[in-house]
């Protein structure tokens, strides 16, 4: 429902190295978000310098498949206006970056002021 509360915890985190990677689920890595019930954090360390996309998604319905009840979110700068559609967030060598994704509950808005995460290039 539309302002709902969420529990994030146990959400797959994961980077893909495109967006066609992302349509696909081809993930390059991922991870299990940590943290309190609606916010998380999240490191990835030693990425190769170029463009990621970026997704948060707890499969609440535990059918592999994004339902609704799901939460999912993905990196983006803009409103969501036209539906989830992700942003490529660009990591250069030896940087760090830093960014919050909103995460919505499938068939609404979750109240939740974003997560955290960090991704960083080795080289």
């Amino acid at each position: 429902a539309p302002g709902s509360q969420g529990d994030l915890r146990g959400a797959r985190v994961a980077i893909f190295q495109s967006i066609d990677d992302w349509a696909q689920d081809n993930v390059y890595q991922q991870q299990t978000g940590q943290g309190q019930a609606n916010q998380i954090s999240f490191s990835f360390t030693n990425l190769p310098p170029g463009q990621y996309v970026l997704e948060v998604w707890k499969d609440n319905g535990d059918n592999q498949w994004g339902t609704a009840g799901d939460l999912i979110g993905v990196y983006n700068d803009q409103d969501f206006t036209n539906g989830v559609q992700p942003d490529l967030i660009q990591v250069d060598a030896g940087q760090t970056v830093n960014v919050q994704v909103l995460v919505f509950q499938i068939g609404g808005l979750m109240k939740s002021p974003g997560l955290l995460t960090k991704a960083a290039a080795a080289q």
